[in-house]
């Protein structure tokens, strides 16, 4: 049978050869064809033959992965799936036929299209990046022995999913020049534990009762500041903890959730698993979750987000996660002028983690939405993170104490309805002189200015710019450029090329 001439596939999010720091990466493309074929991509473990010398002969290789086919999702003529890499270099191949028209399930043809990402951990890269992250699942003193395997699971692909969601968010807010532009590096940050697996921590002084009582109070803020002393790291004391409460649960006779909050400051960002059944088991089932449309069960779960339906509870509640884990890396809220530039709901460090299945998939009980829908970092978050050191080692840069002003955890509202808090602090090697001047040893790459807590406006020094201070000339037109009123707390925080953080208060003189 003769086969239809189709258009080449063509993958818009990854060049032909690249590196991954992330092991669950997500690729999307187009020029799929539109008159119904089957889209199958294969996760190769060797090469395709003529993949050196770009042909397209991959006939002799369909059968070399031992793997099911990844799981793929589709719109007219575009496309995106999954992939959980290997260490190493891992070659996929995109196949394209129609159906019933080929005996062979997975035939390849002109159209084919195959990459190669290489899997290396970012010890391998540069060093060991510090500060670590960990996945963490709380348990209280009276919770039971026993934790389901599938409640590690869970947790365990959330951490893939909000890992892959920032290096892709990243990577998309600071490409240049297409994928193979220089601001297209792969960033993200490596879990303490290479293969994710949650760390299990029971609190001896922390009772379910307690629980409830602390989460009540003041936001949950007392039950951040009781967990927060238990699952620090006295050998690495700048590792990040993503932790989950396991004992968190839905009251539906007082219909809130109990022993529940979503804070993140200094190295904990804490959130509550009274919604953790909804949640993918496997990287494999992520993109099905992100498209189930049935209603969750009210009476059980605690609907976060209160849209009603599987998908969105998923995404507010593991979206959440990564805006908690933000406040960790030094990200603020962005303010009320950033938000109206930012699409949509103000980005991932505003309401826009209630969105971060657009990432993933194209529709919504339905209805398909554009490119323009989906989830971003802010442009100041997304620099941040490019040069913080939880991404990059330090590069043998000399880490001083801090020099600058002293600056405490200080927990603050999120935007409704989840309440959270952020720290703007950490190691520094800058100094702000009583002339409003800030200098730097090393090139600065991001200032933020933040106005009661939220980022207003921030200036960045990309690629070969090489600033080592910044003055501020009049700290009251700065103030006025910020939209600042009296008694305002301003303040400058700056990150320089090796991820040293520095923040000052700024005062009128």
């Amino acid at each position: 049978m003769d086969s239809k001439e189709i258009p080449p596939l063509a993958i818009t999010n990854w060049a032909r050869r690249a590196t991954s720091r992330s092991p669950l990466i997500l690729l999307e493309g187009n020029n799929l064809d539109s008159s119904s074929p089957d889209l199958t991509v294969l996760l190769l473990q060797r090469a395709p033959r003529g993949f050196q010398d770009q042909t397209q002969s991959h006939q002799d290789d369909i059968h070399v992965s031992d793997e099911d086919p990844l799981p793929v999702t589709t719109n007219g003529s575009r496309f995106k799936t999954l992939a959980l890499l290997k260490p190493g270099e891992n070659y996929i191949l995109f196949t394209q036929h129609f159906r019933g028209e080929l005996d062979a399930p997975h035939a390849p043809n002109a159209a084919d299209a195959v990459i190669c990402i290489t899997l290396t951990p970012a010890a391998d890269m540069c060093g060991s990046p510090s500060p670590r992250i960990r996945l963490v699942l709380l348990e209280c003193s009276d919770s039971p022995e026993q934790v389901p395997d599938d409640t590690l699971e869970r947790l365990r692909t959330a951490g893939l999913v909000i890992q892959c969601a920032a290096s892709e968010l990243i990577r998309r807010c600071m490409m240049k020049d297409g994928p193979e532009g220089f601001q297209n590096e792969r960033k993200s940050w490596e879990w303490d534990v290479a293969t994710a697996t949650p760390t299990i921590i029971r609190i001896p002084s922390l009772t379910i009762s307690k629980a409830v009582a602390l989460g009540d109070e003041n936001g949950g803020v007392p039950l951040w500041v009781e967990i927060v002393k238990h699952v620090q790291v006295p050998a690495s004391p700048d590792t990040i903890n993503v932790a989950v409460m396991n004992f968190s649960w839905w009251d539906d006779v007082a219909k809130r959730a109990r022993a529940h909050t979503a804070l993140g400051a200094g190295t904990l960002a804490l959130f509550g698993g009274a919604s953790m059944s909804v949640w993918p088991r496997s990287w494999r089932d992520v993109l099905g979750v992100f498209l189930d449309r049935r209603p969750v069960d009210r009476q059980r779960v605690f609907d976060d987000g209160c849209r009603g339906k599987v998908w969105a509870l998923a995404s507010t509640t593991i979206g959440a996660m990564l805006h908690e884990l933000g406040h960790c890396l030094s990200l603020p809220h962005p303010a009320v002028n950033v938000k109206a530039a930012t699409h949509p709901g103000g980005g991932i460090m505003g309401r826009g983690f209630d969105q971060l299945n657009r990432l993933f998939v194209f529709e919504e009980d339905g209805r398909v939405f554009n490119g323009k829908d989906e989830p971003v970092f802010d442009r100041s978050s997304a620099v941040r993170l490019y040069f913080h050191s939880a991404f990059n080692a330090h590069h043998g840069a000399v880490i001083s104490s801090p020099l600058g002003s002293e600056t405490t955890l200080e927990p603050q509202a999120t935007p409704a309805p989840q309440p959270v808090a952020h720290a703007l602090h950490g190691n520094a090697q800058f100094v702000l002189s009583h002339s409003a001047v800030l200098r730097s040893s090393l090139p600065l790459r991001h200032l933020a200015f933040y106005v009661n807590g939220d980022v207003t406006m921030h200036k960045e020094f990309l690629g070969d710019q090489r600033v080592f201070e910044w003055r501020i000339e009049d700290v009251a037109s700065l103030r006025s450029t910020l939209n600042g009123r009296p008694g305002d707390c301003i303040k400058l925080s700056s990150i320089d090329d090796a991820g040293n953080i520095g923040t000052f208060d700024i005062k009128d003189v």
